[in-house]
């Protein structure tokens, strides 16, 4: 498991620190030009988002 810390310096949690790891590997998964899915998470809810052009 690796470590991390904010920019402030404060260090996660070894449980937060398993879930960034485990974002990484499925973030391997994903298409390598990094546009094909967004993550974006705020007040403990996470949305993923799917960029590119949507059928109308």
């Amino acid at each position: 498991m690796s470590k991390y810390q904010t920019e402030a310096g404060i260090e996660c949690t070894p449980e937060e620190c398993k879930l960034i790891d485990s974002l990484k590997r499925l973030a391997k998964k994903w298409e390598k030009d990094g546009k094909r899915l967004w993550l974006y998470s705020a007040s403990g809810s996470l949305h993923v988002m799917m960029h590119g052009r949507y059928r109308q």
